[in-house]
């Protein structure tokens, strides 16, 4: 019996892997920096913290657009709307650099906010498409080592940028780094097939509009939707706020915020492993509800730090949770109904949309009133008892035996 070979990249392979990574930390440093430079574009801008926060509701709204790319992309190639995606997100973030005025950075943010979603679910479609399956898992730990990558320099890195030259600076910089991400993949990714997705059996339904009211309307599924803006709607009061509480509290820099930032890595680094280890032993749905209290409790505890250390150590365990409570809720829901895996995944995109946008838009009046420990008591409040309506009414589907990938997808 001979030994089994350990697959290897080609050439082409791991050149196409460092453009996806390398384009990706770019892509997460950008939509991830926002939060930080809230406080540098208000300056910048003359509006309040508050009002910057909105651009948040931007990047989510424009997000909700992405679906319409997804049956264009199956048929054209997913490297192309990789590039179409990477264009938007350039032309924006360059744009964004001139910007002389706060509703001109918002338009020029709908640009952004439409080119990270394509981009995003381009490169999952192009990973599938070109990477064959005993490696695909591999391959995309990679890529999505580049989000931890963008949070632990990334962020910090365009936060002393802003410090430096203005939020002027760090839009500039993403952008001319993306339009040299651009150039570079310009040559791989249009020539990626998109016949291997179109080639999948699939599912043909009559109605379509039927088939999405008769799965959302299934009480766990619309409780899982709910739980999903939920979990949308913490991270993002948490971090919509967090830089500017972080300035008046401790007096810091941006430089300094972005280091405090780069935190949010530690601890998705943390969580995801606790995830990978103890998720199983758990059960999905006890350590959903698990990183759900934890996430809550700490978030209400955040504000009431007396030392930075303590603030630091909270927003690590904060994102630990997340990570953690998150990751396992939505392996949970990829079982809730296993024939309509695609028109739940679209409703969950839906829904985190909506729990990102609506935030700043509701909590701003608290955050003028009673500042940040009032937003995160709301917030947390509102996920324990979220945490109470999994526990009790949402049903884990038991799998009596392991899926086999039906398909894979391959390059012609």
């Amino acid at each position: 019996m001979q030994n089994e070979v350990k697959p290897r990249f080609s050439r082409d392979e791991l050149i196409l892997l460092a453009v996806l990574f390398s384009a990706s930390v770019i892509w997460a440093t950008g939509v991830q920096m926002g939060s930080a430079l809230f406080p540098s574009v208000s300056r910048l801008m003359g509006v309040p913290v508050g009002t910057a926060t909105l651009l948040t509701s931007v990047w989510a709204l424009t997000g909700f657009l992405s679906p319409f790319f997804g049956p264009p992309s199956d048929r054209y190639g997913h490297g192309v709307f990789a590039l179409v995606g990477l264009g938007f997100f350039t032309v924006g973030n360059l744009l964004s650099a001139i910007a002389p005025s706060f509703l001109t950075l918002a338009a020029c943010q709908v640009l952004v906010g439409l080119g990270s979603a394509v981009f995003s679910f381009s490169v999952s479609a192009v990973v599938g498409d070109v990477f064959a399956y005993e490696t695909r898992a591999r391959v995309m730990g990679i890529v999505r080592f580049a989000v931890s990558v963008a949070a632990l320099l990334g962020v910090p890195a365009a936060a002393a940028i802003a410090e430096r030259a203005t939020a002027h600076g760090s839009f500039g910089t993403i952008g001319g780094l993306s339009l040299i991400m651009f150039v570079a993949a310009l040559a791989l990714f249009p020539r990626l097939s998109g016949k291997a997705v179109r080639d999948q059996p699939t599912e043909v339904e009559a109605h379509p509009w039927q088939r999405v009211v008769s799965i959302a309307r299934q009480r766990s599924v619309m409780i899982s939707l709910l739980a999903i803006m939920v979990w949308a709607a913490l991270p993002t009061g948490l971090f919509i706020y967090l830089a500017a509480w972080l300035e008046q509290t401790f007096h810091l820099t941006e430089t300094q915020i972005g280091l405090a930032f780069s935190m949010v890595g530690v601890g998705a680094l943390i969580g995801n492993l606790l995830t990978a280890t103890w998720t199983d032993r758990l059960g999905k749905k006890r350590a959903a509800v698990l990183g759900l209290l934890v996430l809550s409790v700490a978030i209400m505890l955040l504000p009431r730090s007396p030392i930075l250390v303590a603030a630091i150590i909270g927003l690590i365990v904060s994102i630990a949770a997340l990570e953690f409570g998150f990751a396992s809720f939505s392996t949970l829901m990829t079982e809730l109904t296993p024939t309509g895996r695609g028109t739940l995944m679209s409703l969950v995109g839906l829904a985190n949309g909506l729990g990102t946008g609506v935030v700043p838009l509701v909590m701003r009046p608290l955050w003028e009133s009673g500042g940040y420990a009032a937003v995160m008591f709301v917030l947390g409040l509102i996920g324990l008892c979220m945490a109470l309506i999994i526990g009790l009414l949402v049903v884990e589907q038991s799998v009596k035996s392991d899926p086999k990938p039906k398909v894979q997808m391959h390059v012609n």
